[in-house]
């Protein structure tokens, strides 16, 4: 049973708002010092339980998929994510690993559970600012690609306007329906840290 129009604009939704769910700087602190992939999709799906009320059961680590809605024992909904660094996005080889990877989880994904509409997750993490020497090896888990990715262009925002332009073609060849959203992520030890979230689907029927 495909997810209603309801349930996917939850989902989109709950995405538009999330960094409002984060203490300020909270989600600064949790990407620089580790990968952000897993309390988005923790917080998300929490979020999304609140969102949807006792009509469905959101469960994360569902079979294949990273977040699944379910009517009783139906999955109606099922999201596969993946979380990169802007600085991955500038090389051609790791865009298209990173963009292929996700596509063949969601395929997987959506071969357990072909009844249930599925969609695609990728969070981009942005780094504006120098990571200080004192943090660089034990600390900020990215520093050595935040540093390079600075390096060659220049400026944060160089970065990202560069990784948010590849990235946009990238997910617009899929050929599937898809929006951006931007959590601000506030700022630790004078970085700033933005992460967009990139929604694909519903993939059509077939596809997935």
């Amino acid at each position: 049973m495909a997810a209603s129009p309801s349930v996917v604009g939850a989902l989109a939704t709950t995405l538009a708002s999330l960094s409002a769910d984060f203490d300020a700087d909270e989600l600064a602190y949790l990407a620089l010092t580790g990968a952000a992939g897993h309390p988005v999709r923790d917080r998300l799906a929490w979020r999304l339980q609140q969102e949807l009320g006792g009509a469905y059961v959101v469960a994360r680590g569902w079979r294949r998929a990273d977040i699944a809605v379910v009517a009783g024992e139906t999955p109606v909904l099922q999201v596969e994510a993946r979380a990169v660094h802007a600085g991955d996005l500038l090389s051609p080889t790791a865009r298209t690993g990173h963009l292929a990877e996700l596509v063949a989880n969601g395929l997987k994904m959506s071969a357990l559970a072909p009844e249930a509409s599925a969609c695609l997750l990728a969070l981009v993490t942005h780094v504006d600012g120098t990571v200080p020497d004192h943090l660089r090896e034990h600390v900020v888990k990215h520093a050595p690609g935040i540093t390079a990715a600075l390096d060659r262009e220049g400026s944060g925002e160089a970065v990202a306007a560069r990784a948010r332009k590849v990235w946009d073609a990238e997910i617009a060849r899929l050929g599937w329906p898809s929006a951006r959203f931007t959590l601000g992520g506030g700022s630790m030890w004078g970085l700033g840290v933005e992460l967009d979230a990139y929604l694909v689907g519903p993939l059509p029927p077939g596809e997935a």
